[in-house]
């Protein structure tokens, strides 16, 4: 692993574990499953995470595919799921995308 632009010393993937302790501590307030958290934070931490600690559409798209829902249930999970609009998915909204696809898979509606 390759020192962040800071030179602080700390990797990118260093930084994404933090930012994942954080936010699992967070989420699991509100989340049934915390387990299904830390699966979704560990899975983030194996993409190609950018230096603003953000993934691309189309590793979010590989990774929603594969849920077999159909595109216009995947578009409204990307909807709801990327909060600034940028066309990216930080950790919060990967999981947000995650939680939601899951529980539409098992017959939530949106």
């Amino acid at each position: 692993p390759s020192p962040t632009a800071g030179g602080g010393g700390a990797t990118a993937q260093e930084e994404v574990n933090v930012k994942h302790e954080e936010f699992a501590s967070e989420v699991v307030e509100w989340v049934e499953a915390p387990e299904e958290t830390d699966r979704y934070c560990k899975m983030f931490a194996t993409f190609a995470v950018s230096k603003h600690g953000s993934i691309s559409a189309g590793i979010a798209k590989d990774v929603l595919e594969k849920t077999k829902l159909p595109t216009p249930e995947l578009s409204k999970i990307w909807q709801l799921a990327d909060g600034d609009r940028d066309g990216r998915l930080t950790l919060g909204e990967f999981v947000c995308a995650m939680y939601l696809a899951s529980a539409r898979v098992r017959g939530m509606p949106l």
